[in-house]
């Protein structure tokens, strides 16, 4: 193997392991004038190159505040803030992003099990409207060379869960691998659909792993519809029949949550003036797991993934701090 671990260690301890793009996100601030003219569909996340989205920074006559992202390392981050061991298997450029994202990663807790590679570390440019709605261009990069055969048991060893973002099935040999490791390993798997646009092309992927192979599944209001073709009440009685638990998360609407025949709905906390909606479901997904890897009822599953998801689009980026942590742990007991 030529690559560069930037870990020593390997599968000692760690509860929950993460399967996603190791990403860098570039949280820039837009108007309405700059969000209407530029292309491709707003509010989700289509592909574009690195000179494109230097032209889309210059353009919009901001700069932009880097943050360590990716939806799999977002929760994780939030996992380990409730004192979850957590890692997370990836690959990254061999550049000052890439040692961008590792730092951030090592500050949070989380171990990480990276490759280098001379390819630039992955990029979101995460374009946030002064509502706190965000569109997502992407730079996919370092994360796609990734190998099945770079997937090494001793990761997934002891390991309760497997966590793995949307955004895996762009390197979707990979994803089979690790699902195969994982059930390996006697762990469960759980999947957040990631957006919209991941579903649509990926469907005749997806399909086949949702009878048997995915224990949980998040999913939004869009990406159960595009799944479905249902609204999230009736989609989540749907995605309950192909898995363990299921749940559709509806932004200020709450959530629902379906196990079996039990189905709850969860009402959101609302805040009242958001910053940024970037992560809002990953941390959702922090408190949601948390609680459920611990065997907690339905509803406390519910309540304290929206406690962390409320808490972090109050801030910029997915990173909650320190500070606000405190008193989402005593919130959470």
């Amino acid at each position: 193997m030529s690559e560069e671990h930037l870990s020593s260690q390997r599968g000692k301890g760690h509860a929950v392991l993460g399967l996603g793009a190791p990403i860098l996100d570039l949280i820039l601030r837009v108007n309405d004038a700059f969000i209407h003219h530029i292309s491709g569909q707003l509010h989700g996340m289509e592909p574009i190159s690195v000179a494109d989205m230097e032209q889309l920074i210059k353009a919009s006559g901001e700069v932009p505040i880097p943050v360590p992202g990716g939806s799999a390392s977002n929760m994780l981050r939030g996992l380990s803030a409730f004192g979850v061991k957590c890692a997370v298997v990836g690959k990254v450029g061999n550049d000052e992003r890439g040692n961008h994202y590792t730092e951030g990663l090592r500050k949070t807790g989380v171990e990480g099990f990276l490759l280098k590679t001379q390819t630039p570390t992955t990029t979101v440019l995460s374009l946030v409207e002064v509502t706190g709605a965000r569109t997502m261009r992407t730079y996919m990069g370092a994360s796609q060379e990734l190998t099945p055969d770079e997937l090494l048991f001793e990761y997934f060893e002891g390991i309760k869960l497997l966590h793995i973002e949307g955004y895996a099935f762009y390197n979707f040999p990979v994803v089979a691998r690790a699902i195969e490791l994982a059930k390996q390993a006697g762990a469960k798997v759980s999947l957040d659909l990631a957006s919209f646009e991941v579903v649509r092309q990926f469907r005749d992927k997806l399909a086949p792993l949702l009878q048997g192979a995915i224990d949980i599944i998040f999913a939004n209001h869009d990406e159960a519809h595009e799944i479905t073709g249902e609204e999230p009440s009736q989609a989540v009685d749907l995605l309950a029949q192909t898995c363990e638990v299921a749940i559709v998360m509806v932004g200020k609407e709450g959530c629902w949550v379906k196990k079996g025949e039990e189905k709850i709905h969860h009402p959101a906390f609302v805040v009242e003036y958001p910053v940024d909606t970037t992560g809002a479901g990953d941390l959702f997904a922090s408190g949601f797991l948390h609680q459920y890897l611990k065997g907690a009822p339905l509803w406390d599953c519910a309540r304290v993934g929206s406690l962390t998801g409320a808490a972090v689009v109050q801030v910029l980026g997915a990173v909650i701090p320190q500070a606000l942590w405190q008193s989402l742990l005593i919130e959470a007991q």
